[in-house]
């Protein structure tokens, strides 16, 4: 334990129900605050940086639905989804006037989008929970591929090691399911109640939220297949 942030509240450092969250490379954390309709922003100790509400489209602002999980691209756009109107949107993380502000993107309809992870390539990997599959995404929001039909169950985490290896929180199947960078199962890890969201450590650590025992799980991965 080191640190602590949050309370119920609808003001600055405080959370409705938020559910997902990424460290960026800059150190930055972003915190989807699903019900308060936000993301906010924080840095690395926690200290409130402030948050983004709303989008600019057509030179009409907009809130930003609800949304679930949020990456942070190489170029320093944020990508999330956005559980309100099923989409992959993509947002800037500063203050501006234009258009160029966040945009809806009209491709790859989902529903009930709980997970984003961004690979090494710059590719968005959605975990389409309504649809029961993974969707990918080119570094433009694209949509160049599914993955799972019939093989996931309400699929909510989704994470992209440094490798490009894809591990999911499989919920519905109670596994965490391990992909190679080409989208090949590779190995699955069974006996989680729930599992709802996945992340790896450099230290060959797999870290699983099982919602349903109230608990953290850390597995040793060891990768011997491609």
């Amino acid at each position: 334990y080191v640190i602590e942030l949050g309370g119920f509240g609808w003001e600055d450092r405080q959370f409705n129900q938020p559910l997902g969250v990424s460290a960026a490379a800059s150190l930055d954390i972003w915190v989807a605050d699903t019900q308060n309709r936000r993301i906010a922003h924080l840095d690395s100790r926690l200290h409130w940086l402030g948050a983004l509400d709303e989008e600019v489209s057509d030179g009409e602002a907009d809130d930003l639905g609800f949304p679930t999980d949020v990456a942070e691209g190489a170029d320093g756009w944020l990508w999330f989804v956005d559980r309100d109107d099923d989409r992959l949107r993509r947002l800037s993380p500063y203050p501006v006037t234009a258009d160029a502000m966040g945009e809806r993107l009209r491709y790859g309809r989902l529903s009930d989008p709980e997970g984003i992870a961004i690979a090494p390539d710059g590719s968005i990997i959605v975990a389409d929970t309504g649809n029961d599959r993974l969707v990918v995404f080119d570094q433009f929001g694209n949509m160049m591929r599914s993955w799972g039909e019939g093989v996931l169950s309400r699929p909510s985490g989704v994470h992209v090691t440094t490798s490009g290896d894809v591990v999911i929180a499989d919920t519905g199947n109670r596994r965490v399911l391990l992909l190679n960078r080409l989208l090949h199962p590779v190995g699955e890890i069974t006996g989680v109640e729930v599992p709802r969201d996945v992340a790896t450590h450099r230290a060959n650590q797999l870290w699983v939220t099982d919602s349903q025992a109230h608990r953290v799980l850390i597995y040793g991965l060891s990768r011997t297949v491609d």
